[in-house]
C-alpha cells in the first residue's frame, strides 16, 4: 500500500516535470491566455514561489509606478512591478508603463 501511494507520487511529480517541459520546449503555444512565461519570468517564479498566486490591486502614477495598493504585504510585489515598468519604459522608449501581476487565470480587469 504505501509502496503503489510512493510510486503514485513520483509518477504525478515526473507528469509534471514532463507537462513542463513539453509546453515550454516541445510545443507551440498558440492560446494567448495559457500564459506562456518568458526564461526571466519563470527565473523570477523559480525564486519566489509565492509571486504566481498574488494578487496586487492598487492604483499607480502617470509613469506606472505603484502609488497606493488595497492590501497589505505588497512592498517587494510593488518593487518587482516598479522596476518591471521602468525597464519596459526603456525597453520601448517609452514615458508611461504598467506591469503587474496577474492572479492565476482570474483576471477582474486588464489596464492598458
Amino acid at each position: 500500500m504505501k509502496q503503489d501511494f510512493f510510486n503514485t507520487v513520483l509518477e504525478l511529480v515526473e507528469a509534471g516535470r514532463a507537462h513542463e517541459r513539453y509546453r515550454d520546449v516541445e510545443c507551440i503555444n498558440l492560446i494567448a491566455n495559457e500564459g506562456l512565461k518568458s526564461p526571466v519570468v519563470r527565473e523570477m517564479i523559480r525564486l519566489s514561489q509565492d509571486l504566481e498566486c498574488r494578487c496586487a490591486e492598487g492604483e499607480n502614477d502617470l509613469e506606472g509606478h505603484v502609488k497606493l495598493r488595497y492590501y497589505q504585504g505588497q512592498k517587494y510585489i510593488a518593487k518587482i512591478e516598479n522596476c518591471s515598468a521602468d525597464l519596459m519604459k526603456d525597453l520601448f522608449d517609452c514615458s508611461c508603463a504598467r506591469a503587474f501581476l496577474l492572479l492565476n487565470r482570474y483576471l477582474k480587469r486588464i489596464f492598458w
